[in-house]
């Protein structure tokens, strides 16, 4: 340990000098610093996302899934100061330039500052694909700006990208966690198949709106999991007005009177890149509700009543 001590510290003595002799490399490393400071670039690029998602439900999780990555990572950082209290290295290190930046008066093991660039960073490649070469790229150079203005040794912030890290892939499953323990408020508008109400403005509907059951979009949302599928479901029915229902049940044997289509408890459904036998035995093996398998008409019913299954 005394060698792997030493040999930090005289990493941290080589970075600083060729960063105190380079004015190019001390400004960024400057910016860098501040544009890290207190999580203000995650925090932004969170309102990006959620932005990019047109500020509702999936943009506020998708938010927070990068707000997690970044605070449980460094709670855990800061927990883990006061049990190393690892001394700042210019409190130690006196023949060197003092820091580029106001002198931080916590310990210095783990970097708290790379730990929530890492979290945030990976977190956000989860949300945002797209967002997470650039993400990630910016936390190294976080990583490497802490040791450059000289306020921790190369093992801090290598152990702060560590946590980091793994902050930011358990996020996703944090968030998830949460948003199971929420209710989904969707609505749709009933509307018949012979008529031309469906064609009207929809400021006509409004007193007519239907929640559909909360437990019924759970169950889409935990299938389409279990599925892997990217192509998302194909709906054939959701709400079905008591009017169509009554129309219905009387043309075909297939449709019950008192179908939970008219609660909101069931949706006809298929998926693109799924075949039908897959759809069916993957609802059925959940056992949340009820299974129908309609190969003829090329669609897969399931509801939240009772668990039971039938051939269409």
């Amino acid at each position: 340990m005394d060698a792997l001590f030493a040999f930090d510290r005289q990493l941290y003595s080589a970075i600083v000098t060729a960063v105190a002799n380079n004015l190019l490399l001390a400004g960024l490393a400057i910016v860098i610093a501040y544009l890290n400071w207190n999580g203000f670039i995650w925090g932004v690029a969170g309102l990006f996302v959620a932005r990019a998602r047109g500020w509702g439900r999936r943009g506020l999780w998708a938010a927070l899934t990068v707000y997690v990555g970044l605070v449980d990572g460094w709670l855990m950082s800061e927990l883990l100061k006061l049990v190393f209290r690892r001394p700042r290295p210019f409190t130690v290190v006196l023949d060197l330039p003092r820091p580029l930046i106001d002198e931080p008066t916590s310990f210095s093991f783990p970097s708290g500052d790379a730990t929530f660039a890492f979290g945030a960073a990976v977190a956000l490649g989860h949300v945002a694909p797209a967002w997470r070469i650039p993400a990630l790229l910016f936390a190294l150079a976080v990583a490497f700006e802490r040791v450059a203005v000289g306020v921790h040794y190369p093992i801090d912030v290598t152990a702060g990208a560590i946590i980091g890290t793994i902050s930011g892939l358990t996020a996703p499953y944090a968030v998830a966690l949460i948003r199971r323990r929420v209710r989904w408020r969707a609505f749709v508008v009933p509307h018949t198949h012979w008529d031309r109400e469906w064609y009207e403005r929809f400021e006509g509907y409004r007193a007519r709106l239907v929640p559909m059951v909360s437990k019924l979009l759970d169950l889409l949302d935990l299938l389409g999991k279990k599925l892997e599928s990217t192509a998302g479901f194909q709906i054939i029915c959701g709400y079905r007005s008591p009017v169509t229902n009554a129309m219905l049940h009387e043309k075909t044997s297939g449709v019950a009177s008192n179908s939970l289509h008219m609660v909101g408890q069931a949706i006809d459904i298929r998926v693109a890149d799924r075949g039908l036998d897959k759809l069916h035995d993957t609802a059925l093996a959940m056992k949340v509700g009820g299974v129908g398998y309609y190969p003829s008409s090329n669609f897969v019913h399931v509801d939240v009543g009772a668990v039971r299954h039938w051939l269409g």
